[in-house]
């Protein structure tokens, strides 16, 4: 792009520095530079015009992308904010159930007294038992009695003591099933509030995550967005500056051919405007001249017949970056990122296969909407080594790989740079849309 500018400004300074030498003479000979000078800056103003509309488009599509790279930390900005919540409702929960915890070991420390005071009891008792007998004891209790209304006494005493050994048991029987029963309860609830909290842990760390990558994305847009400003600034200028020209040369041109009319009434010659003409013609001529070169990507639908040799040329052109090339947005689409290696991951997709002779568009013209569009669609579960899967990252289809095979893909990415994934991380995996093109067959 600069150096386009730069020959635009040239064009432009040249076309400047002939105007104004011709503008001090009258030669006839003079007009014929003039008419080829017009189409000149015609042609250049042309070039510009259709620069500005490129860049002026660049700059919607940035505009757009920007929109929804908002639009995308906003909704992480929302789930950061409720999974911030969640985490406060959560550690308020556990600090209750601590005090539940502190609560229930009173409780438990009371019942375990309950229960040795109980035992106490007991064991006396059953000392008592061992050493007098309890079948003797008993009936020596309702044998002693002095009448029948002592004896219905004694029997009813004996009883008493008998059903008050027996509630003993069962008090004791019921204290400890509800003791472990509380216990058992509390740590089942404490574990599952634990197993919650790592659960919302790990979320705000791919919250984070997330937010980190969409944040690196949306400084390069920006600065993308300033660039082209610049660019398009610059190109309105020169086309400014084209139009004062061309106004310039049009009028000098009229000058030229008034001077002429009177040069040839004054001498009396018939002459004949064959150079004129002929310049006209060849100017016409030259103005449909081709000025580009244009070689076309795959075609959607089709693929090229170059077999895993062009697949693996591409891998292994694409694998030699991992680890030495960070991800640069908007990168990979001049000589010099290319010659540093400079890719966002649509222009590292583009220059892999171009390694491999796999010609998948223009430099400056590469992203992952033109991409998706060419070869063959093949479902996911079909998918093979070298096919390109798409990922609804920032925007649809705002991410694009290679994929190896084995659940792993090849791509250029913000958080790494050209890097291995796995289709199974839980990021790539919660935006892989299932779309998979193939390209190579």
């Amino acid at each position: 792009m600069v150096k386009h500018k730069k020959n635009i400004a040239y064009n432009v300074l040249s076309v400047i520095g002939i105007s104004s030498l011709l503008f001090s003479y009258t030669n006839p000979a003079f007009a014929e530079d003039l008419h080829s000078k017009k189409q000149e800056i015609h042609s250049q103003q042309t070039k510009v015009q259709s620069q500005m509309s490129d860049k002026q488009n660049e700059l919607s599509e940035l505009q757009a992308d920007a929109a929804s790279m908002k639009e995308a930390m906003d909704s992480i900005t929302s789930k950061v904010n409720q999974t911030n919540q969640k985490m406060d409702d959560l550690t308020q929960k556990i600090s209750d159930t601590n005090k539940e915890m502190d609560e229930l070991k009173q409780k438990i420390s009371d019942t375990k007294k309950r229960i040795a005071e109980r035992n106490d009891i007991l064991k006396k008792r059953a000392r008592s038992m061992q050493v007098n007998g309890s079948s003797v004891g008993y009936l020596d209790v309702l044998m002693g009695s002095e009448s029948f209304g002592d004896f219905i006494d004694r029997a009813l005493a004996v009883s008493t003591v008998v059903n008050a050994d027996h509630n003993l048991l069962e008090e004791q029987k019921k204290d400890k099933e509800q003791l472990q029963e509380s216990e058992q309860k509390l740590v089942d609830k404490m574990n599952q509030l634990q197993e919650d909290k790592k659960k919302i842990e790990d979320m705000k760390i791919q919250l984070k995550y997330e937010m980190a990558e969409k944040e690196a994305i949306m400084k390069k847009i920006k600065e993308q967005q300033d660039q082209t400003s610049t660019d398009l600034a610059d190109l309105q200028n020169q086309s400014a500056n084209l139009s004062k020209q061309e106004k310039e040369v049009l009028a000098e041109e009229k000058r030229q051919a008034e001077l002429a009319r009177k040069r040839a009434e004054a001498a009396r010659i018939a002459k004949t405007s064959h150079s004129n003409d002929s310049s006209s013609n060849s100017s016409s001529n030259s103005s449909h001249e081709s000025i580009s070169h244009y070689t076309a990507p795959i075609p959607a639908g089709n693929t090229i017949k170059k077999g895993s040799g062009a697949i693996e040329t591409a891998i292994s052109a694409g694998s030699a970056l991992v680890g030495h090339s960070p991800y640069n947005w908007g990168g990979g689409r001049n000589s010099t990122d290319i010659a540093n290696r400079s890719f966002d991951c649509s222009s590292f997709v583009r220059w892999a296969y171009d390694q491999a002779g796999v010609d998948l568009g223009g430099i400056t013209s590469t992203s992952t909407n033109t991409l998706v569009r060419l070869g063959k669609p093949v479902s996911a579960s079909s998918m093979k080594r070298g096919d390109l899967v798409f990922f609804d990252t920032y925007k649809t289809n705002g991410h694009v790989g290679i994929y190896l095979g084995n659940g792993k893909f090849l791509d250029d990415n913000s958080s790494d740079g050209v890097s291995i994934d796995s289709m199974s991380n839980p990021y790539w995996q919660a935006t892989f849309n299932g779309i998979v093109r193939r390209i190579v067959e």
